[in-house]
């Protein structure tokens, strides 16, 4: 949107400008989309808060260790799934060394 000043010439016979007014059915035009716009808002906000709901509820690190170590207990897969999260630990150090390098 570019927003355009007028001025008066110093030496102009002629007055600055004045904007013109808004007919009604170019203010009825404009009420109308504002109020569409404002529906399709509240929509989205119900939409969002609907999502919102339906994610579980914040855990703790703590809480999130205890199920890990449960399902890595359970798990008919142990060693595989022991050896991926030492390695995960292993690289990463030098997975943050690559991150400060490609700064």
């Amino acid at each position: 949107m570019h927003l355009v000043t007028l001025t008066a010439v110093p030496n102009s016979d002629h007055p600055p400008a004045e904007p013109s007014p808004l007919t009604p059915s170019v203010a009825a035009a404009i009420e109308a989309r504002l109020d569409e716009m404002q529906r399709e808002s509240e929509q989205r906000r119900r939409e969002l808060r609907d999502i919102a709901a339906a994610l579980p509820q914040a855990t703790s690190r703590r809480l999130l260790v205890k199920q890990m170590t449960r399902d890595l207990l359970t798990a008919p897969d142990r060693v595989s799934v022991a050896k991926r999260g030492v390695l995960k630990v292993l690289r990463t150090p030098t997975d943050a060394l690559h991150r400060l390098r490609a700064r």
